[in-house]
This record gives C-alpha cells, sequence and structure tokens, in this order.
C-alpha cells in the first residue's frame, strides 16, 4: 500500500527483510552481524541496507570477548575499542562490496556521550512549522544541537569508526596471519573510493621484516566515484625468514593516500612434520586435522557417530568440521566423555553442541 500510495519512495523491512520473500522486494536489509557486509551470500540484483550496525546496546566483556582477550573484564574503554574493531571491520567490508547503506548504531547515545546541560528554550514563531522542544534535561538528547561544534564528547570508540569511514579507503580481504614460509601469501585488496571524483593511481604492495623490504610490486589502478577496485597478490616468501613480518599495502593518487599494514607469522616449513608429544586423539568425523595429526606423529582414531568414546584410551577428543546437527542428541555424549575425565576440543560448526544456542 505505501508503495502503491508513493511509488517514489521503496518501503522496505527495516533489518529483517529475510522474513519475506526477498524476491519480490526492491530493497532488502540485514542489522548488526557479518551479514552486513553482503559477502558470501549478497547477489546485488538489488540493493542492500544495513541500517543498524555495531553493538553497543549489547556492550558487554562476554560481547567483547571477539576483537579482545580478558582486558574487557576489568576496563570499559577495551569493551568499547572491541566493538568498534568489530563494527569497523564489517563497515569496511560493506563499502569494500558497495552495500548501499552502513548506518552506525549507537555511538551517539552510548558510546560518545550524550550532553549533560538542563537547558529551556525560547521561540520567537512557536506557532511555525517543525517540532519546537521547550525544555532539556541532563542526558535526554543525543546532540546538544543548540551548540555550536559536534555537540557531543566523542568515546572511546570514536577514532575507530572514523577511520572505518575514511573517503579513500585501501581494505585487505584477508584475515589469516599466520603462513608457512614454502607457500606464498594470499593478498586480495580493495581500493573504495567514495570522494566526489575519480581516483587514478598506484596501488602498491610490500613485504617488510626487520625493517627490510623483503619482496614488493605494484600496479595502476583507476576507481570512479563511488566504486571499488580490486588487485590480488600471491606473496612468494623465498627471502624472508621465521618470525613477525608485514605486509604493507598503499594506495596513493593525486586526492590522497591510504595505507594498511597487515601483521603476519612466518613459520618454517619443518614445523609441519614436528614430533608432538601428545597421547592418542580420537577425531569425530571426516576432518582435515587427522592429516595434521598424523603429520606430526600423534595416533588419531577416526570415530562415527555409534562408536563408543574412552578417555582412557583417547583422552582427547576432537569435533570435526561441521560435525554437530542441530536437534541432536550430541550434547548429552560430549558431556559423558567430559565427565568421564576426557578432553574435547571443538572446530568449526554451522550448529552449536550447546542446547538452547543452536
Amino acid at each position: 500500500l505505501f508503495n502503491e500510495l508513493d511509488p517514489t519512495r521503496p518501503a522496505y523491512h527495516d533489518g529483517d527483510s529475510s522474513l519475506w520473500n526477498e524476491e519480490a522486494q526492491d530493497i532488502i536489509s540485514r542489522h548488526y552481524g557479518t551479514n552486513c557486509h553482503g559477502l558470501g551470500w549478497w547477489d546485488k540484483r538489488r540493493p542492500l541496507h544495513a541500517g543498524e550496525v555495531g553493538r553497543w546496546h549489547y556492550g558487554s566483556p562476554y560481547t567483547a570477548l571477539i576483537w579482545a582477550n580478558d582486558e574487557v573484564f576489568a576496563d570499559y574503554a577495551a569493551i568499547s575499542r572491541s566493538i568498534a574493531a568489530d563494527a569497523a571491520r564489517i563497515v569496511e567490508l560493506g563499502r569494500a562490496n558497495e552495500v548501499s547503506c552502513l548506518f552506525i548504531w549507537n555511538t551517539s547515545g552510548l558510546d560518545n556521550l550524550r550532553p549533560k546541560e538542563t537547558k529551556k528554550f525560547r521561540w520567537d514563531q512557536p506557532g511555525s512549522r517543525y517540532a519546537k522542544p521547550l525544555a532539556h534535561k541532563p542526558y535526554e538528547s543525543e546532540y546538544a544541537w543548540w551548540q555550536d561544534g559536534p555537540g557531543y564528547r566523542p568515546g572511546f570508540s570514536f577514532e575507530i569508526m572514523r577511520r572505518a569511514f575514511r573517503k579513500l579507503a585501501v581494505v585487505v580481504c584477508q584475515e589469516r596471519n599466520q603462513f608457512y614460509l614454502d607457500r606464498p601469501v594470499p593478498h586480495s585488496v580493495w581500493v573504495v573510493n567514495d570522494l566526489p571524483q575519480a581516483a587514478e593511481g598506484v596501488l602498491s604492495v610490500r613485504l617488510e621484516q626487520d625493517g627490510q623490504t623483503v619482496w614488493q610490486d605494484a600496479l595502476p589502478l583507476a576507481v570512479e566515484p563511488g566504486r571499488t577496485g580490486m588487485a590480488e597478490w600471491e606473496i612468494p616468501l623465498s627471502g624472508a625468514a621465521p618470525g613477525q613480518a608485514e605486509v604493507v599495502t598503499t594506495f596513493t593518487c593525486p586526492a590522497g593516500t591510504d595505507e594498511v599494514r597487515r601483521p603476519i607469522k612466518l613459520v618454517a616449513a619443518e614445523t609441519r612434520t614436528e614430533p608432538l608429544d601428545l597421547p592418542p586423539v580420537a577425531v569425530w568425523g571426516d576432518s582435515a586435522v587427522l592429516a595434521w595429526l598424523e603429520a606430526h606423529g600423534v595416533t588419531a582414531v577416526q570415530v562415527g557417530e555409534d562408536v563408543p568414546l574412552d578417555p582412557e584410551a583417547t583422552p582427547i577428543l576432537v569435533v570435526g568440521e561441521r560435525v554437530i546437527e542441530a536437534g541432536s542428541q550430541q550434547n548429552a555424549r560430549l558431556r559423558d566423555f567430559l565427565m568421564a575425565g576426557g578432553r574435547v576440543l571443538i572446530l568449526e560448526q554451522v550448529n552449536s553442541p550447546f542446547p538452547g544456542l543452536a
């Protein structure tokens, strides 16, 4: 009905368009999670609108552990910065993927502190158009709109989010940070151009270690306003040594420069087969960890659903990738193994083994 009465402004389901047939919708929408950046599922046949990104109103140490460690239990600033790091990553990937809208919710009310001023207002023409507040109570408004300047006090996450929205942005796709020296480093890079003019310049990548450039490359790249450009490399590690290193990506054009440093750890190839002092390990399902354990000289016993688990024979159980099924009794099997003294490592799953969290 809304679209019929005013076809110039399409109505959409904010945050929950997936509850309806999205094939029949002009705009689709998501909130908060990594699905907001659209990578891996959005086919771009219709705009993707992420009207709420950032979990400040869910803020707790448990939420913040995604991008931080135990310091979040002692310091709110660490919580805020961790939540911002999560939101900033979603924003950068969403911008690189050309998501139509990425709106941060809610730094203005929860992290950038609200004004505490008590104030009354008088209006020369109180009967004219628009709402006219008569008073402000402490912390009532998200902004001190009656002041010059921003009208708020930036919180701990402000600078992180400001950088995420920089107009000319280098965004690295990969998050993996450890590599064997006999294998190349995949490095995919987007350049996001939200400037009003085209950005035509040079995209360069170099591998740095101990203050030295081990490898480098560069190529010309032109990105139209409001669009993204992309380049990919397989960085060789033949000139590197075990230890810490950085992949430095820089885009330079007449309109500006942006640079991102990607810390990585380089590991000698021989460590893939060094002996590990581990007891026999049971592996539940067809997991890639089977070959890894065998390469390290560890006895690995593959088990299925109906094979009894004995912590005396195999004190460690590895639950293989995507083994857990929703609505199953597999959690009871894990509980019995743990209660008998076993230890469990759960690899990446689609479903949770904990009832109520699947």
